[in-house]
């Protein structure tokens, strides 16, 4: 038994988890990793990275042993790393994997998807009605097919989590550390680690459950723009692009760094990041060159946080103000952008941000509604970028 409840033939250990064992980590579980990359451009793998250049092709370097680090011409749209394994959105929305296949995690899947997440021996996917399509590894429920509908998903390691459009986060898979337990959010991005699932709030503040006996799941205020839980450790970016990252620290691995940042994957005993040039600048663990620096240059596509105000409670037939502020890294991917605002499904107008990036909808609120404000960047802004408000009619 390895400790989760479970034959150890079922959980495969990498080179790289060997090395680990022989150099007498201070591990009280296996030392084992997962993605938990959100964003687009850069993954970090188990003991590997992979990242995507400006044509959409696979960069990657790192522990090869399975095939993960090798090389794919692509192109692709988003891409995400697991324990041995990745999987990458195609522009039509198919998925394309590859590296260790054994439990079906590295299956290529026709989709179409939205959004993708490569966990430690499965993987899952977003349909374009917010279902979560998984495969792979399922013997703890954590790649059981969920009809949602979620505006996220993230594959840990043996659970999955999702965000609904009200924000909460619905996991499911291993418990045995609480790192699969519902939370009701409200969140704007969530990240399931290897034992530990992180996720902001509307305010930017990390809130983080699960396995925390190196501190990787402790509680931090922020603000922070986007966040990646790793195996022990937990990395977020700061909204001047810094990395601050907790947990432990045995190899360098949750040492924080100045950027700036567009992007952070945390993932086994490394981290990786994206400099608004494009370059890959990695720490940690390095036995498998999983920790070197990239020149790339690759994809570095600026983060953005889009918020949200409106009353939590209103009466019947009441016109309410939302508004919010739409803020980002690059300025210009800011102000001066459309915003979408939207009930259930239902489109019902688009604004302008002003300069400083703020926007305002006046609307009716007849009965119990979703109110959802969006938008759609351009590179280099973020592709996409929501929030989300119940509003309850007394």
């Amino acid at each position: 038994m390895d400790g989760q409840g479970g034959s150890t033939t079922h959980f495969r250990r990498s080179a790289a988890t060997i090395l680990v064992l022989a150099l007498g980590a201070l591990m009280l579980v296996p030392s084992s990793a997962t993605a938990a990359v959100e964003a687009t451009q850069i993954a970090a793998g188990e003991a590997h990275n992979c990242a995507l250049t400006p044509a959409g092709a696979a960069d990657c370097w790192g522990s090869d042993v399975d095939g993960e680090a090798t090389d794919q011409t692509g192109p692709y749209a988003q891409i995400s790393a697991g324990g041995n394994h990745n999987c990458a959105l195609t522009p039509a929305g198919a998925a394309d994997c590859w590296g260790y296949n054994a439990d079906g995690a590295a299956t290529d899947q026709t989709g179409p998807y939205t959004q993708i997440s490569s966990g430690y021996q499965h993987t899952c996917a977003l349909t374009p009605v917010g279902a979560a399509d998984c495969w792979g590894y399922n013997g703890f429920g954590e790649a059981d097919d969920q009809p949602g509908p979620y505006t996220q998903v993230s594959a840990g390691g043996y659970h999955t989590c999702a965000l609904t459009p009200a924000g909460a986060a619905d996991c499911r898979g291993l418990n045995d550390y609480g790192g699969a337990t519902d939370q009701p959010g409200p969140y704007t991005q969530i990240s399931a680690g290897r034992w530990h699932t992180c996720a902001l709030t509307p305010a930017g503040a990390a809130d983080c459950w699960g396995w925390n006996d190196y501190g990787q799941a402790a509680d931090q205020p922020g603000p922070y723009i986007q966040i990646s839980a790793g195996f022990v450790h937990t990395c977020a970016l700061t909204p001047a692009g810094a990395a601050d990252c907790w947990g432990r620290i045995t190899y360098g691995e949750a040492v924080d760094k100045p950027g700036p940042y567009t992007q952070i994957s945390a993932n086994g005993l490394h981290t990786c990041a994206l400099t608004p040039a494009g370059a890959a600048d990695c720490w940690g663990n390095n036995f498998w060159h999983e920790a070197e620096n990239q020149a790339g240059p690759y994809r570095s596509s600026v983060p953005t946080s889009l918020s949200i105000t409106a009353p939590s409670t209103v009466g019947r037939w009441s016109k309410i103000t939302i508004k919010g502020k739409l803020s980002s890294l690059d300025k210009t991917c800011g102000s001066l952008q459309a915003v979408v605002l939207k009930k259930g499904s239902t489109t019902i107008g688009s604004r302008t941000t002003s300069t400083s990036g703020a926007y305002r909808f006046r609307t009716k609120i007849t009965q119990r509604t979703t109110v959802r404000v969006s938008f759609a960047g351009t590179s280099p802004c973020d592709p996409s970028t929501s929030a989300t408000k119940t509003i309850n009619v007394t």
